[in-house]
């Protein structure tokens, strides 16, 4: 069973005259080897990132879009997904996302791992 961790960017704020803004602050996350060992009681140290979901616009009228790769395969391409519109995502997009909004990790498989 794999262990999933979700990491959610509180995106909307309330400015000071009472309306709903969206913050696009660009948010550096690791693609691999993430470690919350030292943060959390998580038994396993390094995640690695097989999903990012994107919200386009405001919160009254946005689009979401998601980067995602297939980790199972031990693939590292990435797509990108539009709604029917699928195609290969460029990593420079990947690391320069200031539309971030859900990051989805799972466990890194190792040798070790494995043998459980």
């Amino acid at each position: 069973m794999n262990t999933l961790v979700l990491f959610l960017l509180y995106r909307f704020q309330i400015d000071f005259e009472m309306n709903w803004i969206k913050n696009d602050t660009l948010v550096f996350y690791p693609e691999d080897n993430l470690n919350l060992y030292e943060h959390s009681s998580f038994q396993q140290s390094s995640y690695t990132l097989y999903s990012v979901i994107n919200h386009n616009g405001s919160l009254n009228d946005g689009h979401y879009t998601t980067f995602s790769r297939d980790i199972s395969l031990n693939q590292q391409t990435w797509f990108e997904c539009d709604d029917e519109i699928i195609k290969y995502l460029q990593t420079d997009k990947l690391n320069s996302n200031s539309k971030a909004y859900l990051l989805f990790y799972t466990i890194k498989q190792t040798s070790e791992s494995t043998n459980i």
